[in-house]
C-alpha cells in the first residue's frame, strides 16, 4: 500500500496536482477591487455633491475601505481639508476687510 502513496507522490506526478495559479487569483481579486474602487467612486461623488450643495464639512468614510482604496480616500479627505482650510482663511481676510480692518493678514 505504501508504495502505490510513493508512486502517485512520486516527482512529476504532484506536478499533476491543480495548484492556485496567478491568472486564477487575478480572475477572482478583480470583482473585489472593481467592487471597492466602484464603492469609491461612489462616495467621491457623494461627497462632490455635498461641496456643491454648501456642506463642506463632508469627508471620504475612509474606515469603509481597506488598502490603497483606503490610502486613496485618506490622502483626497487630506488634499479637501488643505483646500477648505486656504479658503475658511482667505474668507476670514475677506471678513475682515469688510469691517475696514485692511489690515488683517491673507495667509
Amino acid at each position: 500500500m505504501s508504495k502505490q502513496v510513493q508512486a502517485k507522490t512520486a516527482p512529476g506526478h504532484a506536478s499533476r496536482a491543480k495548484k492556485p495559479s496567478a491568472g486564477r487569483a487575478t480572475k477572482q481579486a478583480a470583482p473585489v477591487a472593481q467592487a471597492s474602487v466602484t464603492r469609491l467612486l461612489e462616495a467621491i461623488k457623494t461627497m462632490s455633491s455635498e461641496h456643491e450643495a454648501g456642506d463642506i464639512e463632508v469627508f471620504l468614510p475612509e474606515a469603509e475601505f481597506t488598502g490603497p482604496c483606503q490610502e486613496i480616500a485618506r490622502r483626497l479627505n487630506e488634499l479637501v481639508a488643505s483646500h477648505i482650510s486656504v479658503k475658511k482663511k482667505a474668507m476670514a481676510c475677506v471678513a475682515e476687510f469688510s469691517i475696514g480692518n485692511f489690515d488683517a493678514p491673507l495667509e
